[in-house]
This record gives structure tokens, sequence and C-alpha cells, in this order.
């Protein structure tokens, strides 16, 4: 079943777009949920998974989409209670970018020396 799991097209997908995955003997930790910081992705019989996340919340993973879906519901609970986590970690933002989730916006900034 490991090698099922490491062949796994939404694990693929992180490797691809370089969003950091651990393997663990328990399933895979992916990196950048803010508060809860970590998920687990426990894998499934179907080569999908569940994500275990702060406060043992678990959602269905069944593609790459979800997983970006699920950050940004963090995102959501998070941006008001840190000045780190004002912007989406910027891997994950490009991601709900193409999602339409968020828009990006940029401003000129001038400074005076």
């Amino acid at each position: 079943m490991l090698k099922n799991i490491i062949n796994n097209e939404i694990i693929l997908q992180l490797v691809e777009k370089d969003i950091p995955v651990e393997l663990r003997k328990n399933g895979f930790v992916i990196e950048g949920f803010y508060k809860s910081g970590q998920v687990r992705l426990e894998p499934k019989e179907d080569g999908t998974f569940i994500a275990h996340s702060r406060y043992d919340q678990k959602d269905d993973i069944e593609s790459f989409d979800d997983l970006v879906h699920l950050n940004h519901e963090w995102w959501g609970y998070s941006k008001d209670r840190s000045e780190g986590w004002k912007k989406p970690e910027e891997k994950w933002a490009v991601e709900m970018v193409r999602l339409g989730l968020v828009k990006r916006r940029e401003e000129k900034v001038v400074h005076y020396e």
C-alpha cells in the first residue's frame, strides 16, 4: 500500500508544487496551516485521505484542490489573530488565486530615506 500512497496524485502534486510533505508511519504531514501548523493526511484504501488538523478536526480529501480549500479555511480562521498570518503562505496563496478563493493585489509603496 505504501508504494501506491507515494504515487498518489495528491502527494505528487504537493511535491511538484514544492509544498513540504513529510512521510510518517501513520501518513503524511503537510505544513503551512497557520494556527493549526500542519495537517496529517491519513491514507484510505480508495486512494483518498482523511486530513487531521487542530482539535482533531477531520476532513475528507479527495483531490489536491480539497487541500487548498482546507488551507483557505484555516487561513480564514487565523488571519486576524497574528500579523504573521495576514497573508496566506505563499505556495498556498498561488493555489488559492488559481481557484478564485483570493485575489492578489499589489500596491506600490514609496519610501524616502
